[in-house]
């Protein structure tokens, strides 16, 4: 953000915005998209309802509006609250209309009065918070889990450098492969693991039995690490693997920047995946999420 712009708040509204983005993306997106429109054109919010504006209020306004300069900056006269430009910008998919934005104008004139409370009582942003829910065991994780760990910041800087929505993916996705290999990882010595993508990072799952040590532990996050990413022919740069122990007894995490292996590495590679036999028969499951669900 550019130093010279100051954004200003007032308790309800800076609340709200910090209610709503609450994650460090969610919140300098919104900011940098508003910084960029009020530094482009001169941006008057009137925020009080109707009955406050008095005859000389009005007056006082009519006086303003004609000495804006509007040959030099294109004007944008806002009528509602910040809550409810708030609102507006979630409506056009965290962005605003592109007739704000357009330059076409020299003057414009926007009504959004009461679309923030018909924002948050429509039904998809009801279902959007419910389903949000299981996003929160990221920042429990984090909170929990990995702050306390020696190199705890780096690994906390890459999980809360995701969004609200991509930690509800990551959440789902984590719940999902537990439910569905958790009961399995109390035989002795049992692994399973599963991959996706979440913006410019692999992400690998990974469930171990309690009989495993941590040494082979953490030998076997990073071969399935070093699997993926080959399987993938190296597409993704930055891998982070998420793994639990039977029954959440133990979280481990571990990070990577790929570069593409060596020829003795990948031979290596191969072999140990074959041994173990890994990546003989992979399958792909479908998987598909709406952050405002219908």
């Amino acid at each position: 953000m550019n130093k010279e712009f100051i954004h200003i708040f007032n308790k309800d509204a800076f609340e709200t915005i910090f209610l709503e983005l609450d994650t460090i993306s969610d919140f300098v997106e919104y900011i940098e998209k508003r910084e960029k429109l009020f530094k482009r054109k001169d941006v008057v919010a009137l925020s009080a309802p109707d009955e406050d504006y008095t005859p000389d209020a009005n007056i006082e306004f009519l006086n303003f509006s004609s000495r804006r300069d509007t040959q030099n900056k294109k004007s944008i006269t806002i009528t509602g609250s910040e809550k409810d430009l708030l609102a507006h910008y979630f409506h056009f998919n965290r962005d605003f209309s592109s007739s704000i934005k357009s330059d076409e104008y020299t003057g414009m004139w926007l009504d959004l009065e009461g679309e923030w409370d018909e924002f948050v009582e429509s039904k998809k942003v009801i279902a959007k918070k419910d389903e949000d829910k299981i996003s929160y065991f990221i920042d429990d994780l984090v909170k929990n889990e990995i702050i306390i760990l020696e190199n705890g910041d780096q690994i906390a800087k890459i999980l809360l450098s995701f969004n609200r929505f991509e930690r509800r993916l990551i959440a789902k996705t984590f719940y999902n492969f537990y439910e569905k290999y958790g009961s399995s990882a109390s035989r002795k010595n049992y692994m399973a693991k599963r991959y996706t993508e979440i913006k410019d990072w692999g992400i690998v799952f990974f469930i171990y039995s309690d009989t495993i040590t941590d040494e082979i532990t953490e030998y076997a996050m990073e071969l399935a690490i070093d699997g993926f990413s080959h399987w993938k022919k190296f597409k993704m740069k930055k891998m982070f693997c998420l793994a639990v122990r039977n029954k959440m007894t133990q979280f481990k995490f571990m990070y990577k920047e790929i570069t593409p292996f060596s020829k003795e590495k990948l031979q290596q590679l191969e072999l140990d995946c074959k041994n173990l036999n890994w990546f003989q028969n992979i399958k792909t499951i479908p998987f598909s999420e709406q952050e405002y669900p219908k």
